[in-house]
């Protein structure tokens, strides 16, 4: 892949148990700078994150710009679970999704199965089959799509997108922005 593509970086906000949906913001850009924002909601603890991340890229202006997708982590309001390997199929691009400490597949599948719902069990175990778990810059890497030696060149970018995110997402639910990635 060649430098400078344009990275969407999605970051979900602040919510709380009570809540129905929690808002989530894709920032893209490229080279450290932002040059679009999406937004859309999730259910919490639902399953249509991968559902509205495709239908706010396929309904944006910036649909043909998006070369990679970068996540913090692989869920979205609580354990709304992103299907890393639909995106990728679907969009043709990359996929990410970085954390600062390495997945805990026994933890993340115990809180899975305390819904009893085998579709999140099944996607949960089809992301940990099909994505490259990898340490890069001091943190753990789920990728689809891309090698090791190219995620290195993005990770920048990419952190720096989701930070922003965050910061976006925290200051729109809370009026203010508060924490980090």
């Amino acid at each position: 892949m060649k430098s400078g593509i344009r990275i969407l970086a999605i970051e979900d906000g602040p919510f709380t148990r009570r809540d129905r949906t929690s808002l989530a913001v894709c920032l893209l850009g490229r080279d450290g700078i932002v040059e679009g924002m999406l937004s859309f909601r999730v259910t919490v603890d639902g399953d249509d994150s991968a559902e509205r991340i495709l239908a706010a890229i396929k309904k944006s202006r910036f649909r043909g710009q998006v070369k990679m997708i970068a996540m913090n982590g692989v869920t979205l309001g609580g354990l709304n679970i992103i299907d890393m390997p639909r995106l990728h199929r679907e969009l043709k691009i990359p996929v990410i999704a970085i954390t600062r400490k390495r997945p805990r597949r026994t933890l993340m599948l115990k809180a899975v199965k305390k819904y009893s719902d085998k579709k999140k069990i099944d996607l949960f175990n089809s992301i940990s089959k099909d994505a490259d778990l990898n340490r890069i810059s001091g943190f753990y890497v789920q990728s689809i799509g891309i090698k090791k030696s190219e995620i290195d060149q993005f990770m920048q970018t990419s952190l720096a997108l989701l930070r922003l995110g965050h910061i976006v997402a925290s200051g729109i639910v809370r009026g203010e922005s508060k924490g980090s990635l």
